[in-house]
C-alpha cells in the first residue's frame, strides 16, 4: 500500500502487481526476504517491472481514450514522457 501511495503522490499511473503471479510470486518472497538482508537489488528489479507494466497500461488507455491515435495523446509522468509512440527519459 505505502508503494501505491507514493506513485499517486508523484503523480504516477496506479501500480500494475499483475506481473507478480504464478512463479513470479516465489521470486517476489524471495526479494522480500534478500531485502530483509540489506540486499535490495531484486526487489527493485521486480518494482522495475511493476511500473513498466503500470507505464504500458497507462499508455494503452490513454491512447484508447485518444482513439488509437497515438500521435493525438500525450502521457507524461515526473520521469517520463511518451508523445507521439516515442518513450523518451527526461533528464531531472
Amino acid at each position: 500500500m505505502l508503494s501505491t501511495l507514493m506513485v499517486l503522490q508523484a503523480g504516477l499511473p496506479l501500480l500494475n502487481f499483475g506481473v507478480i503471479k504464478g512463479k513470479q510470486r516465489e521470486t517476489y518472497f524471495a526479494a522480500v526476504r534478500t531485502g530483509m538482508a540489506r540486499n535490495q537489488e531484486p526487489m527493485r528489479e521486480i518494482f522495475r517491472r511493476v511500473v513498466q507494466a503500470s507505464n504500458q497500461r497507462a499508455l494503452a488507455g490513454c491512447l484508447a481514450t485518444a482513439g488509437g491515435s497515438a500521435r493525438s495523446a500525450a502521457f507524461f509522468t515526473p520521469s517520463i514522457a511518451i508523445e507521439e509512440s516515442t518513450l523518451v527519459r527526461k533528464a531531472r
